[in-house]
């Protein structure tokens, strides 16, 4: 079975020093031969919030695709978190905000040569659990926490522990991007899962074990407020990329996930920070 990796706290300080080196060469690589880049999303919004820059300067260079995914809701009953975060996006159904969701996508990328593919995974906070007795089932009409996989948002979908009950969704999803990127040479963008949510932990994971050249970024904007102090680095030399190209362009991506905006940036005030890549030596 596919198991999750150990969660990983920042140190800033580290962040800071690994930073202050800069290495174009893959970049110059990826451009000169064309070699494909897949953007692997978590959500619909994750690719743009934290490569927005390199995939629309890569749009026209070589072949760009981003891959979504989780990005399907479960039907009622909901959860106390999953109806919080509802009513931060401005919407009580659940399927009709993620249709939303897949339509600012598709707007926001549309000016850019990109490939869009959606998997259709559903979102850990809407998750169920699928071997849950009938008592269970029943109760989880009034209780509905007691059927979820994920009971909470802060307590539990951003602890980054993957429950064991995701085993078969991580193993699906590996065959699914394994068929996409098949016959490719591409490299493959990841999340680094910082803010720990499970569904970057998973996407980490899961494309961590495929053959090809990896590209991790630095999720933003969890890593203004997160820390990373674990064996994760000490295991492995890397070379890094500041990116700060494009900027304008990510800011229009962002600025098109009108459901997002408020809960990710109180105040709409938006804050970009260089982009971050890091791949290993």
């Amino acid at each position: 079975m596919l198991r999750p990796s150990t969660t990983m706290h920042f140190d800033q300080s580290f962040q800071v020093n690994i930073m202050e080196r800069k290495n174009y060469k893959l970049l110059e690589q990826i451009v000169r031969n064309k070699i494909p880049c897949l953007f692997i999303s978590p959500h619909f919004d994750d690719a743009a919030l934290s490569c927005g820059g390199l995939i629309s300067y890569l749009s026209d260079k070589t072949k760009v695709v981003v891959v979504n995914v989780f990005t399907e809701a479960n039907e009622p009953p909901y959860t106390l978190s999953t109806k919080v975060f509802l009513g931060r996006c401005g919407y009580k159904n659940a399927k009709k905000l993620f249709e939303q969701r897949k339509l600012e996508d598709s707007l926001s990328f549309k000016n850019l040569k990109v490939q869009i593919i959606n998997l259709g995974f559903v979102d850990a906070l809407w998750r169920k659990d699928a071997n849950v007795g009938l008592l269970i089932k029943f109760l989880g009409r009034f209780i509905p926490e007691i059927i979820h996989v994920y009971k909470t948002g802060r307590l539990h979908v951003l602890k980054g522990k993957v429950s064991e009950k995701d085993d078969q969704i991580m193993l699906q999803i590996k065959k699914r991007i394994s068929d996409i990127v098949r016959g490719e040479n591409a490299v493959l963008f990841l999340p680094l899962s910082i803010g720990n949510h499970v569904d970057h932990v998973i996407v980490k994971d899961v494309c961590s074990q495929l053959n090809l050249t990896k590209v991790f970024w630095l999720d933003y904007p969890y890593s203004l407020k997160s820390k990373v102090t674990n064996g994760f680095w000490d295991k492995y030399k890397f070379n890094t990329l500041s990116f700060n190209e494009n900027q304008d362009d990510r800011m229009k991506l962002i600025k098109g996930y009108k459901t997002q905006i408020s809960g990710l940036f109180p105040g709409g005030n938006i804050k970009l920070v260089p982009e971050k890549y890091f791949w290993k030596v």
